[in-house]
């Protein structure tokens, strides 16, 4: 490893230097700002493809065949595409506001953590606002087929092979 990795100003030594410092300036919760909208999308995506599809699972883990690895690759692929579908919006309203965070102040405490959660929702709702103007609905579908390849395809299989490994 080089003996200076700072990409700015050359100053750290090691990566975790790095991590080091910025947590002693800015403070732990600096690291999980825009960490609520982050899991909006993850519950409206996976944690309902995997709600949706529990009782179908609960009812197979009683049949004879518990260990069909296609079956459940495919059941959770739809559930999980779908829920990707339906909450495009959110996560393409999100994904602008979450790029530039403002801090509350130097040191991010509790307080300026809330300050920036309630700044990322807002831009988000101003931005999809406009865009909606602009563009209408077509914006907030935009890579939704994109997201589906490189999201759900991997979350499936880890499902499917999960379910497989354990059953």
């Amino acid at each position: 490893m080089a003996e200076r990795v700072g990409a700015r100003s050359g100053a750290y030594k090691s990566n975790w230097d790095a991590i080091a410092t910025a947590t002693s300036k800015h403070g732990v919760l600096s690291w999980f700002v825009g960490s609520s909208p982050a899991a909006l999308v993850q519950f409206l995506t996976a944690g309902l493809a995997l709600k949706s599809v529990a009782p179908r699972m609960r009812h197979r883990a009683r049949n004879a065949d518990a260990t069909n690895f296609a079956w459940d690759w495919w059941h959770m692929f739809r559930a999980h595409a779908f829920f990707t579908t339906v909450s495009s919006p959110v996560r393409v309203a999100f994904s602008t506001a979450n790029h530039n965070p403002t801090r509350g102040g130097d040191k991010v405490n509790v307080a300026a953590w809330l300050k920036s959660e309630v700044h990322i929702y807002q831009e988000a709702a101003l931005v999809s606002k406009r865009m909606f103007q602009d563009m209408g609905v077509r914006y907030f579908f935009q890579g939704t087929l994109r997201t589906i390849m490189k999201v759900s395809v991997p979350f499936d299989f880890n499902f499917a092979l999960f379910r497989f490994v354990t059953s």
